[in-house]
């Protein structure tokens, strides 16, 4: 079987240098064969000795068929979109694994106008607030067309509320490819729209980028690609193991998409073997399940709202103690679902909610089919956000509320009980003590 490993380096940032160090990896392989093709786009700093972005194929180790292209804006959908395209229309392939390598921020929607390294011994693909590379000025502001979309979602909150909100001037999404010389970088609503661009289903999309593997993203991306491959947690700065993930290619042509989720979830946590204190996940999902899922999450919250009427007394000490995921040092947002699920059925007795737990978690089994840990006891392979605290602006969550997974026509109970829990929802519980409904 031939496949296509396409990279998309967005390096316009302070892991600039780690991008080289991958794409040294990737020509490290001396024979790549006849079955496997790496196409490459790396954008790089402006402070690098040759700024500009360059699209190539990495073949033998060598890079062939080298296009420059000028500076580009890895944050606008459009230039992930050409690239991917240029990639299937030129290599064709019968296989497609397209990795995004970059910061990410996961699923949460904020006043985040900014981001930086985490300030460690270890560099980490996280989001802070400020770049001191850029003398702490923001380094992130809107592009255009995300500009529309946010003040389409807020003309609709202030119709929600009744009264005018504050104009936008600064991007309020954030998710992955973050550009510090245009400035931008993808939310979570259009990182779907990318795949939605594309001619066909892709088979991999992997995530070389913190804090991704959480559900809200993953279900934006349900229906492009058989298999997603991301972390909950921060990612250290030198990422995947490119050497070993391209020898198994090459080893393993013929490969399930679900045995490479395997291989590079493997590489991944063997290549941090040997430093002992470092917390790292990786894990492999199905997206053939997730619309199941869904319906079972948003079961499992029909059932505990109809049933549990001091909510946020009865889940603080519950979220308290999920396994937390480091958004930043002094934010532990992003929790861990399985964990979360495990804790609840704890507490509880009452058979109706233990059923629907039982049958959200096997549904959770079918989603998770591989996952690798290290300095962790209780990261199973997806998280969810689900803060302490109510931290959350009624402007970010009415952008949380546009995901997918919070539509009315998937969980929007679940969306109901996360505002219950966090103590941000202005309604009552007008589902305690009514009837069953018909659900999966």
């Amino acid at each position: 079987m031939t496949t296509n490993l396409m990279v998309f380096i967005a390096g316009d940032n302070d892991l600039d240098t780690f991008g080289d160090s991958d794409v040294k990896e990737m020509m490290s392989v001396q024979n790549t064969g006849n079955n496997l093709t790496i196409l490459v786009q790396q954008d790089h700093s402006a402070t690098a000795r040759d700024s500009e972005t360059k699209r190539y194929v990495i073949r033998n180790g060598k890079k062939e068929s080298i296009l420059h292209m000028g500076e580009t804006n890895t944050g606008d959908s459009n230039t992930l979109i050409d690239f991917l395209i240029w990639g299937m229309e030129n290599y064709q392939a019968e296989r497609n694994i397209v990795v995004l390598w970059n910061h990410g921020g996961g699923t949460r929607d904020e006043l985040f106008v900014g981001y930086e390294n985490n300030l460690t011994n270890a560099y980490m693909r996280s989001i802070a607030t400020v770049n001191p590379s850029l003398g702490n000025r923001p380094s992130i502001f809107p592009e255009e067309l995300r500009l529309k979309r946010i003040t389409e979602l807020m003309k609709k909150y202030e119709i929600e509320q009744g009264k005018p909100i504050r104009t936008i001037s600064r991007s309020e999404a954030k998710a992955i490819l973050f550009d510090d010389e245009a400035k931008d970088f993808l939310d979570n609503l259009e990182l779907k729209d990318v795949f939605t661009a594309l001619p066909t289903k892709v088979d991999i999309i992997g995530f070389d980028a913190c804090l991704m593997n959480m559900l809200e993203v993953v279900y934006q991306l349900r229906d492009y690609s058989e298999v997603i491959v991301g972390s909950e947690e921060l990612e250290p700065g030198k990422g995947w193991d490119y050497n070993a993930l391209i020898k198994f290619l090459i080893e393993n042509p013929n490969a399930s998409n679900e045995e490479i989720g395997k291989a590079i979830v493997d590489s991944f946590i063997a290549s941090y073997a040997d430093n002992r204190k470092l917390k790292v996940t990786l894990s492999a999902l199905r997206t053939e399940p997730l619309n199941n899922l869904a319906q079972l999450l948003n079961n499992f919250a029909y059932t505990i709202l109809r049933k549990e009427k001091s909510i946020r007394r009865k889940f603080l000490p519950i979220v308290d103690e999920t396994q937390t995921f480091d958004y930043r040092s002094n934010e532990q947002i992003y929790r861990d679902l399985k964990h979360f699920l495990i804790l609840t059925r704890e507490s509880y007795e009452d058979e109706e909610i233990i059923e629907a737990i039982d049958a959200l978690l096997s549904g959770l089994e079918e989603v998770i089919f591989y996952n690798s840990t290290k300095n962790f006891e209780h990261a199973y392979g997806l998280s969810i956000y689900l803060p302490l605290m109510p931290t959350m602006s009624n402007f970010a969550i009415n952008v949380f509320s546009a995901l997918d997974i919070n539509s009315a026509e998937n969980a929007p109970y679940w969306l109901k009980l996360f505002k219950q829990i966090v103590n941000i929802d202005s309604e009552e519980n007008d589902i305690f003590g009514k009837e069953p409904l018909n659900m999966v």
